[in-house]
C-alpha cells in the first residue's frame, strides 16, 4: 500500500513537473496569449517560471475552482473522463471514441477550448514519445469526484423490451451442421457464399437458422475444421475433436471472431478473449441492464487500449483489470488489430452464435445488447446421458443434452435430416460408408450406439451395418508410405516382428504399406531396423500439422471496483446546471458592460466569456486584449488571402465553409465546413485557391478562395508541444 502511495505520488510530481515545462516551453506568441487570458498584460522585465507559478496560484483559489466546476458541460465531462479512464490517450483515439458523436472539428475546438481553460494538456511520453493528453494535475482533486464511468458508458433507457428470441448456436445444431456438409459437400460458392439451392435445403433442414448457416461455414472455413478441396468440402473431424476440448463458450467466440477475419492463431485468441471479455464487462445486475450499441463498440475501446497501457509498477486504472490481452487503438488492418470496425462487425455474428442477445429497444431507437445464453454458465452436460432413440426404418432421434464433443462421435456414422430443439438423422449406406472411410469400424460405431442409447441396437441395423462393412472391405484404396523390398532382404521381411509392428497392410509379396504419418518417422524406423542403405522417399507430399486451440479464460468484468465507482474524493464543490451557466455568463457579461470598452474589445472578452475560460471577473481586462482578425467572409476577398497566410506562418488550422450549389431550387443553409492545414496558396487570372491537408483523413484537397463563404483560423493547441 504504501509502495502504492508513494509511486502515485511520484506519478503526480512528475505530471506536474510535465505541465510546467510545457508551460515554459511554449512558444511566446501562445505563452503570453495564455497569461492575459487570465494574469492580463505581462509587464516587463518579465520570469517565465514566476508567471507560471502566478497562473498555478490562480487555479488553487477555491472561487475560481468552484466557477471552473460550476461551467463543466455534460461534454466536458464526458471528454475528460475518457482522457481519465484510457491510458496514454491521444487527439486520434479521442476521435475513434466519440466517431458519430462529435465531428473532427467539433472535437478538435472542444479539446482546444478544454486547454484554453487549463483542464486538459498535452505532452510527450517518455516511452513511446507520443504525444498524449492528461489532466491538468493541478486539478485532479476537484474534478476527479465528478469522473464517472457512466459519464463515458452510460446505461440505456428502455423503450421496449423484446419478446422475440431467435434461434442461436447450440452443440447439438453445431454437430448437426458438420454431419450435412459431411455428407454434401458441394455447398459453397469459390468465394465460400453458400449456392443458392443448397441454402434453401438447409433453410429447410435448420428451420429459422439462416442468419447462423453463413456465418458458421465461413468461421469453420477460416478455423480449418472444414476445408475446401476440387469436390467442395470436406469436414476434418480431426480438428474438430481438437476445437470440441474447448469449453463451450471459448468455442462460440472463437467462431464468432474467425466467422468475420481470417486470423493467426495467436491474434484469433487474443480476439476472441477480449471479445469476452468486453461481454462479460455489460452490466446486467441492474434496472436498466446492457448497452446500446454504439455504446458497446465504445467500450471494446476501454478495452482495448487498456491492452496497450505500458508495463510499469504497479499497473493503474484498466490495465490493473486487463491483462496481456489485444492491441492498442490501431486501424484496423484485416481484422489484425482491434478497432471499433471489428468490434462492429462482430455483433452480428455474436447475437448469431448466442454470445449477445437482443434485449429491446432504448428511447434512441437502438437495440439494447446484453450477455447471450452461450455466454452464461456452462452447463452441466454429461456425458452418460442417453440422447439416441431408433426407430422405425433407421430414422434416429438425437435429444438435446450431450454437449459438442460427445456429439461429435455420433455424427459421423448418420445422415442429417432435420434440426430443431430435437435432431432427426438416419442410418444410410453413403453415410456408413464415409464412416468406415474415416476409419471407423463396426465395433466403434456399434459401441458409440450402444453408450447413447437405452435399448439394444435392432438386429436388422446390426445387419445391414455389418453387410455394409463387408462390401467396404471388398476393395480398398491405400494412400501412405508403401515400401517394396527384394526377396534377399531380411532385415525388413514378415519374421522382422519389429519391423511387422508398423506394417498396416501387405499389399503382394515384398510391398508393405507403413504406418509412418511422416518421412521422419519412416527414415526413423528404417534406422531402427538396420535398414540405412535405403535413399529418399520416392513421391512424398507434405501432410498438414493438426494445431491445438487454446482454452480461453471465462472473461473478466473489466470495469469493475472502487476505481469506477468513483475516480476521486467526495468534494464540497457542485457542478452547475444549464441555469446556473446561464446566470455565470448574464454576471459576467454584466460586469463587462459596466468597464465601457469599445466594441472590439468587448467582442474579444465576450468570446471568452461564452467559451468558460473568465472564471473571475478580474480577468475582464482592457490591456489583456490583442486584437487579432481570425474570420473572413464572402466578399472580403483580401481579408481570406491574408488570413490564410497568418494561419500557413504560424502553422495553425483553418476552418473554411464553400457555398452550396441550390437542390431543387433550395439553398443548404448550413454549408460544409472543411477543417484542415493549408499549404500553399496558388494565384489565378481572377480568382486564388488554397491546398489543403484535411483532417482527419491527410487528403490535400484544393478549394476557391473567391467562393469560399467564410474562413476561420484555428489556433493550434495550447499546450501541444512543436514537432
Amino acid at each position: 500500500m504504501i509502495k502504492q502511495q508513494n509511486f502515485a505520488q511520484d506519478m503526480h510530481v512528475k505530471k506536474v513537473l510535465a505541465w510546467r515545462e510545457n508551460l515554459a516551453l511554449m512558444p511566446d506568441s501562445h505563452f503570453f496569449e495564455l497569461i492575459r487570458m487570465y494574469l492580463g498584460e505581462v509587464k516587463t522585465p518579465y520570469n517565465k517560471h514566476k508567471l507560471i507559478e502566478e497562473l498555478s496560484s490562480f487555479l488553487r483559489k477555491a472561487e475560481n475552482q468552484q466557477n471552473l466546476v460550476r461551467l463543466l458541460s455534460d461534454t466536458d465531462l464526458q471528454i475528460i473522463s475518457v482522457v481519465y479512464f484510457v491510458p496514454s490517450i491521444t487527439q486520434e483515439k479521442l476521435g475513434v471514441f466519440f466517431s458519430g458523436v462529435l465531428s473532427f472539428a467539433a472535437l478538435y475546438d472542444r479539446l482546444l477550448n478544454l486547454e484554453e481553460r487549463l483542464i486538459l494538456f498535452r505532452h510527450k511520453e517518455s516511452k513511446t514519445d507520443k504525444l498524449v493528453i492528461d489532466i491538468n494535475p493541478l486539478l485532479d482533486k476537484i474534478l476527479l469526484p465528478f469522473l464517472k464511468f457512466e459519464n463515458v458508458l452510460p446505461p440505456p433507457v428502455y423503450a421496449e423490451k423484446s419478446e422475440y428470441s431467435p434461434k442461436i448456436l447450440t452443440p447439438l445444431f453445431m454437430a448437426c451442421f458438420l454431419s450435412y456438409i459431411s455428407s454434401n459437400p458441394d455447398v459453397c460458392k469459390l468465394d465460400g457464399t453458400l449456392k443458392k439451392r443448397p441454402a434453401e435445403v438447409m433453410a429447410e433442414i435448420f428451420p429459422g437458422c439462416k442468419n447462423i448457416l453463413q456465418h458458421l461455414v465461413t468461421a469453420c472455413l477460416n478455423l480449418a475444421l472444414v476445408k475446401s478441396c476440387e469436390k467442395g468440402l470436406v469436414v476434418d473431424f480431426e480438428n474438430c475433436a481438437l476445437f470440441a476440448k474447448q469449453s463451450w463458450r471459448s468455442q462460440c467466440a472463437y467462431l464468432c471472431v474467425a466467422s468475420a477475419f481470417h486470423l493467426s492463431r495467436t491474434n484469433l485468441k487474443k480476439h476472441a478473449q477480449l471479445l469476452l471479455d468486453i461481454i462479460s464487462s455489460i452490466p446486467v445486475n441492474q434496472q436498466n441492464a446492457g448497452y446500446e450499441r454504439n455504446i458497446l463498440v465504445r467500450s471494446s475501446l476501454f478495452a482495448m487500449s487498456a491492452s496497450s497501457e505500458p508495463d510499469e509498477m504497479p499497473r493503474g486504472r484498466f490495465s490493473r483489470m486487463l491483462e496481456q490481452q489485444g492491441k492498442s487503438c490501431d486501424e484496423v488492418n484485416q481484422g489484425e488489430d482491434f478497432s471499433p470496425k471489428v468490434m462492429e462487425t462482430l455483433i452480428e455474428p455474436a447475437v448469431a452464435f448466442g454470445l449477445l442477445a437482443v434485449e429491446g429497444k432504448a428511447e434512441s431507437g437502438n437495440e439494447i445488447f446484453v450477455p447471450g445464453i452461450n455466454f452464461g454458465n456452462e452447463s452441466d452436460a454429461s456425458a452418460n446421458l442417453k440422447v439416441l432413440s431408433i426407430n422405425a426404418g433407421f430414422s434416429v432421434t438425437v435429444l438435446p443434452g450431450l454437449d459438442f464433443e460427445n456429439l461429435l462421435p455420433i455424427v459421423q456414422f448418420m445422415e442429417i435430416k432435420s434440426c430443431d430443439s430435437v435432431a432427426t438423422f438416419e442410418f444410410t449406406r453413403t453415410a456408413m460408408l464415409s464412416a468406415f472411410d474415416r476409419g471407423l469400424t463396426v465395433e466403434k460405431i456399434f459401441a458409440c450406439i450402444e453408450k447413447n442409447s437405452s435399448y439394444e441396437i435392432p438386429q436388422n441395423l446390426k445387419f445391414c451395418i455389418e453387410e455394409w462393412n463387408s462390401a467396404f472391405q471388398s476393395a480398398k484404396l491405400y494412400s501412405g508410405f508403401v515400401l517394396k523390398v527384394d526377396e534377399s532382404n531380411r532385415l525388413l521381411s514378415e519374421q522382422n516382428p519389429h519391423f511387422m509392428a508398423h506394417v498396416k497392410a501387405v499389399l503382394a509379396p515384398g510391398i508393405f504399406l507403413l504406418d509412418s504419418k511422416n518421412e521422419q518417422e519412416a527414415d526413423a524406423l528404417l534406422a531402427k531396423c538396420g535398414a540405412d542403405f535405403i535413399g529418399k522417399v520416392r513421391g512424398f507430399e507434405n501432410e498438414n500439422i493438426k494445431l491445438s486451440f487454446s482454452e480461453l479464460r471465462p472473461g473478466k468484468k473489466l470495469w469493475e471496483g472502487k476505481i469506477f465507482e468513483k475516480a476521486g474524493d467526495q468534494t464540497d464543490f457542485k457542478r452547475g446546471s444549464e441555469e446556473d451557466r446561464a446566470i455565470f455568463f448574464i454576471k459576467m457579461r454584466k460586469e463587462l458592460s459596466a468597464l465601457g470598452l469599445d466594441s472590439e474589445q468587448n467582442e474579444v472578452l465576450d468570446l471568452r466569456i461564452r467559451r468558460k475560460i473568465v472564471l473571475n471577473p478580474v480577468q475582464l481586462r482592457a490591456n489583456s486584449v490583442r486584437l487579432e482578425k481570425n474570420e473572413a467572409y464572402g466578399m472580403d476577398f483580401v481579408g481570406k488571402v491574408r488570413l490564410i497566410e497568418r494561419a500557413m506562418s504560424s502553422k495553425s488550422m483553418i476552418e473554411i465553409a464553400m457555398y452550396q450549389k441550390p437542390v431543387d431550387g433550395v439553398h443548404d443553409a448550413i454549408p460544409p465546413r472543411i477543417l484542415g492545414t493549408p499549404l500553399a496558396i496558388e494565384k489565378k487570372d481572377a480568382d486564388a485557391s488554397v491546398r489543403i491537408r484535411v483532417e482527419p483523413s491527410h487528403e490535400e484537397l484544393v478549394f476557391s478562395i473567391g467562393q469560399a463563404e467564410f474562413i476561420k483560423r484555428i489556433r493550434t493547441s495550447f499546450l501541444a508541444e512543436e514537432n
